[in-house]
């Protein structure tokens, strides 16, 4: 035993090991959805912006992480079991009812916002849902976009299971245009090289905040404060445009217009 105290207090005085990784708080479990840019599997690793924005900031905080891809709503449940300790790129939902569960980040992993897209040889301009009579239109399984959108009866809604699914369709021509995001379509068309073929209509077509949220606890509320601050320090950095960059994004691609 007193070998061992010894043998760790030379360690500690040469500067192979610091008191705070003796002190390392236990990793956090964070969990997201499949969703290329944001979160994604990468040859069995974690993968994607948001994932990274995550790792980076807690790793200068001091607080180690982990990771779970699963979907969106086994995630809520493990959550609320106490199974996890947060999910990455959530919302507080339509009515903040996600409160009670979670404490959230006041600075944005990112902004996201819908367009539609259309190939570059049938190029589709969206003005006003009347744009798209007649037409198919490739959405996303299980997303409630505006009540006119989704009760319009002059128009085809083909769902799918991902942004990159609703474009491929588009791409075979089972659909004519795609309502997605638009850092999804930005990192598909990089990932795929299809620059030239696909056309992304300006304007978008609803926006949101995808955000960090903690299970509720005093700790993850001071935790989150501190990460707020760092977050906001590292995207005023190089660095994080060059994390932009290996996705194929710009900060317009993710931040809310002004």
């Amino acid at each position: 035993m007193r070998r061992t105290l010894l043998t760790a207090g030379l360690a500690l005085a040469s500067g192979r090991l610091s008191p705070s990784a003796l002190a390392a708080p236990p990793a956090l479990l964070l969990a997201g959805e499949p969703l290329p840019p944001f979160t994604f599997d990468q040859g069995g690793r974690p993968a994607g912006l948001h994932w990274e924005l995550c790792e980076h900031v807690m790793r200068e905080l001091g607080q180690p992480v982990r990771w779970a891809l699963m979907p969106w709503r086994r995630a809520l449940m493990d959550l609320s079991m106490g199974q996890l300790g947060g999910i990455i790129g959530t919302t507080r939902g339509h009515m903040n009812e996600r409160e009670a569960q979670m404490v959230f980040s006041e600075e944005p992993l990112s902004h996201v916002s819908n367009h539609f897209v259309s190939l570059s040889e049938r190029p589709v301009r969206f003005d006003g849902l009347f744009t798209l009579r007649g037409l198919r239109v490739a959405v996303l399984g299980g997303y409630q976009h505006s009540p006119d959108f989704m009760a319009a009866p002059y128009f085809y809604r083909q769902s799918a299971i991902n942004h990159a699914q609703c474009l491929r369709m588009l791409l075979i021509g089972r659909v004519d245009v795609a309502l997605v995001d638009l850092a999804a379509t930005r990192y598909f068309i990089h990932a795929e090289g299809l620059r030239e073929r696909l056309l992304i209509d300006p304007e978008p077509y609803g926006s949101g905040r995808l955000l960090l949220g903690l299970s509720r606890s005093d700790a993850h509320a001071e935790l989150m404060k501190r990460f707020d601050d760092a977050l906001r320090r590292f995207k005023r950095e190089r660095a994080y445009e060059l994390m932009l960059e290996r996705y194929g994004l710009k900060r317009a691609d993710v931040e809310a217009r002004s």
